[in-house]
């Protein structure tokens, strides 16, 4: 991924509640 793009999805999880932070990493983990 570019910095752009990187950016973006830490954007987006900082707007989101720990644990659907957590249950993000755990899908792409699986």
């Amino acid at each position: 991924m570019d910095k752009k793009t990187i950016s973006q999805k830490l954007y987006f999880m900082e707007g989101m509640s720990v644990d659907k932070v957590v249950g993000f990493w755990e899908k792409l983990t699986n």
